[in-house]
This record gives structure tokens, C-alpha cells and sequence, in this order.
């Protein structure tokens, strides 16, 4: 996850709108916290985090975090995931019909 190109970014943006929808469609948390969402991502495995990703920013962030988390900021951008409060991230219908499709 260290190399940023376009497609990396892509990739990252399609796992947070991915377990969103898992989420929400099978395990019925609606609004999960983030720290949840990146949890959820890391159990299942939907990502490989190199060890170098563990490391932390300096803003004391798990890099693998820190990135999905501005990945988390195209999403809403796009309309595709929206925030209700503060560290709740939702995914929206349009976000739904993007993973379906």
C-alpha cells in the first residue's frame, strides 16, 4: 500500500465502499464508527497490510488507516459514502447501486 498511483487509490476507495456494504446489508450496522469499518477490513483480511503500513504517522495513525481514511474522503466526494456525525461513516443508496453493479 506504500506505491500511490491511481490504481491503488482506486483499490482503497472499493474496499471502504465494499465493507460498507457488507456492513450494512448482512450484518446490519447501518452507520458503523470508523474505527469499526477499519476493523471490519482488517479481520476479514480485505486488504494486505505490509508490515511498513503498521508504522504510524505522525498525526498517530496506522498508515493502512491513514490511507483508507482519505479514501473514505473521495468516496464522499463522489456521493457514494456520506458522514451523519463525526467518525460515523455511512454508505449511501448511490454507493449501494456502485458496489451492486
Amino acid at each position: 500500500m506504500n506505491v500511490k498511483s491511481p490504481r491503488t487509490t482506486k483499490q482503497k476507495r472499493r474496499i471502504v465502499l465494499l465493507a460498507l456494504y457488507v456492513l450494512s446489508k448482512y450484518h446490519g450496522v447501518h452507520r458503523p464508527h470508523k474505527q469499526r469499518v477499519l476493523a471490519f477490513i482488517q479481520s476479514q483480511r480485505l486488504i494486505h497490510i505490509p508490515p511498513e503500513d503498521e508504522d504510524y504517522r505522525s498525526a498517530g495513525e496506522e498508515v493502512w488507516k491513514h490511507d483508507l481514511s482519505w479514501a473514505r474522503n473521495a468516496l464522499r466526494e463522489d456521493g457514494l459514502l456520506r458522514m451523519p456525525e463525526i467518525g460515523t461513516w455511512q454508505i449511501t443508496e448511490a454507493g449501494e447501486r456502485d458496489v451492486e453493479a
